[in-house]
């Protein structure tokens, strides 16, 4: 083989296997000239590209590990597939160099791109100047944009400018939105329809939906993600999970944090849930009602307790002097009975076993 020349070659298998690591994601590839068989590896380790069966791939003929200068050893690499019909999910040809029937399912009656690779309708999503942008056959896609200040094409971006022009962008979508390619092959990024979207923004306003837009507990309601165009990142999926397995997750705003929910926001602890504010309003944002302290109004219940039965004993002892000699005072009939019965001090112990209950023994208040 000669080097410094490409060569052009169908793909008949990939393996994927790490039974021998050194030739790890290598193809079996038949070249189209010289009809002969040939293993190629990736060019580049990093950034790995997988071809499927069928498709036509370019080819490299280079130094190989063993290459030495006594010993020039070459081997085949090859860098990506050609884009025949310009498919994003596959661009298998089938019958460059071998027959239909090898890469044909007779049960299913499916074409076998390989171990378990199905074709799929997948949209090829809109460029835009100066656009670098990594799609996957799958309708992942990872743009790096900018704003596009005429955004007069068939496929407009749904990113808008604010204030300045040509600002960047950086989306990262997973499972664009399914359409009929026979009307259109072309599609364009909608945070809204898309299956998952992570957007880094820079002057750009997003139209989002937000699924609970709620913010009665604000005072002054923040601008909302369409109006506000300065530097944000915006996620949104069908469920977003924060994951420290280790130590802790930080979520901090200059501003505010708001959480809102159509159905309930739930907050679990195993340990202490403490919330340090210079004031916290429970129930509204206009709340007026102070709390009260457990362990004064505790004191200061027993105290009145105390003070109650020290005057109902007195007055229970004490001789009033009267024109005919020393009696009681008078009292109401029934009061006798609780303070020399003794049923008094047993409603005062009563009671204040039930201020005892009054105190939560989870919540605290400063």
């Amino acid at each position: 083989m000669e080097t410094n020349q490409l060569y052009y070659a169908e793909v008949l298998d990939v393996s994927l296997n790490d039974n021998d690591p050194e030739y790890q994601t290598y193809i079996k590839c038949k070249l189209l000239e010289k009809e002969s068989i040939v293993t190629a590896r990736a060019i580049n380790k990093q950034i790995k590209y997988i071809p499927i069966n069928g498709e036509l791939v370019l080819l490299v003929y280079a130094p190989s590990a063993y290459y030495s200068k006594n010993e020039r050893l070459y081997e085949f690499y090859y860098l990506f597939s050609i884009n025949l019909h310009e498919n994003i999910n596959h661009n298998s040809l089938f019958n460059a160099t071998t027959s239909y029937q090898t890469s044909y399912d007779q049960k299913s009656n499916d074409i076998k791109f390989g171990m378990d690779f199905k074709e799929k309708s997948i949209p090829d999503v809109q460029s835009y100047e100066g656009d670098n942008i990594i799609q996957g056959r799958f309708g992942n896609v990872i743009r790096l944009s900018k704003t596009n200040v005429s955004n007069n094409l068939n496929h407009p971006s749904t990113w808008v400018k604010s204030n300045d022009d040509y600002n960047p962008i950086i989306t990262i979508t997973n499972n664009l939105k399914q359409q009929d390619l026979s009307k259109n092959k072309h599609t364009t990024e909608n945070i809204n329809e898309d299956g998952s979207s992570i957007y880094i923004t820079y002057k750009q306003k997003v139209n989002i939906d937000l699924s609970s837009p709620l913010f009665e507990s604000f005072r002054n309601k923040p601008k909302q993600h369409n109006e506000y165009g300065e530097n944000q990142i915006i996620e949104n999926s069908d469920r977003i999970t924060l994951n420290a397995k280790k130590d802790g997750v930080f979520i901090n705003g200059k501003k505010f944090i708001s959480l809102s929910s159509d159905d309930s926001v739930n907050i679990d602890s195993k340990g202490d849930t403490i919330i340090n504010s210079d004031k916290t309003y429970v129930g509204s944002k206009d709340a007026t009602e102070p709390f009260l302290y457990g362990d004064k109004t505790d004191s200061w219940l027993n105290e009145l307790l105390g003070i109650l039965n020290d005057i109902l004993t007195s007055l229970s002892v004490h001789n009033h002097g009267t024109g005919v000699g020393p009696s009681t005072p008078p009292l109401p009939p029934e009061l006798p009975k609780y303070i020399v019965g003794g049923l008094f001090p047993n409603q005062i112990e009563l009671i204040q076993q039930k201020i005892i209950e009054l105190k939560s023994k989870v919540n605290f208040v400063t």
